[in-house]
């Protein structure tokens, strides 16, 4: 089923739960709290990494640089917090839906999920998760600053005419240097001379962001926006 690319949609907490629930009566929770999606290989230090199924080179970016605080904006049922937050990090997960978060937050979190996200041995001490129901475009909800934020196939269902509105939201959140993680999923396996697309590449350049496009290409030295692409 697809979702309505409706702004009364996006903002209703009712809405979410009803859709969440939709997937849970038919036993489709594991493709969101461990999604597999297609994605192309991105080379980075002489290596071939899958940025969007492994965060296991942001976790050497954020070591590198000393990033603690995340923000996984619009989270959903992902347990991409849980799994940061093992490795270590001050990590809030945010979501509209109540009942997405419930979810996210009681599912009994497993050694081998850590490693779907994280390479084994990753696990740090001193990490912090929290889980919050509330409206990304609402700045007072979980108002930073954030060294990095995370955003995965969720600024891309608002209509095209409220992009601007919902990464400006997000934005305000990061730190002055720090990482925008921008994930979208184009729905198109790309064929010969054709591309994946990224919803919100436009915006970030018309700003005069940084861009990261698919594997950091500068020293980290202000605020980036790592723009991740998938299709399928």
């Amino acid at each position: 089923m697809p979702i309505e690319r409706n702004t009364r949609d996006m903002g209703n907490p009712q809405f979410w739960d009803s859709w969440w629930e939709e997937r849970i009566s038919k036993r489709r929770t594991a493709m969101f709290m461990f999604p597999i999606v297609e994605a192309p290989m991105i080379k980075y230090g002489g290596t071939y990494v899958d940025v969007v199924n492994s965060d296991d080179l942001l976790l050497a970016i954020m070591s590198e640089y000393g990033l603690k605080k995340v923000l996984c904006a619009g989270n959903g049922l992902s347990q991409e917090p849980r799994a940061l937050a093992r490795a270590g990090y001050d990590v809030t997960a945010l979501d509209l839906s109540p009942k997405a978060s419930e979810l996210a937050k009681t599912h009994e979190f497993s050694p081998n999920d850590f490693n779907y996200f994280c390479a084994p041995g990753a696990e740090r001490p001193g990490g912090h998760l929290d889980f919050v129901v509330g409206n990304f475009l609402d700045t007072a909800a979980c108002p930073g600053p954030f060294d990095v934020i995370i955003e995965r196939r969720t600024v891309q269902l608002f209509p095209e005419q409220d992009l601007p509105k919902a990464l400006q939201a997000l934005a305000r959140r990061l730190g002055n240097v720090g990482i925008f993680l921008s994930h979208c999923n184009d729905g198109a396996y790309p064929s010969k001379g054709r591309q994946h697309f990224h919803a919100s590449e436009s915006w970030f350049r018309e700003q005069r962001w940084m861009i990261w496009d698919g594997a950091p290409a500068t020293t980290l030295s202000g605020r980036v926006a790592w723009l991740l692409r998938s299709s399928g």
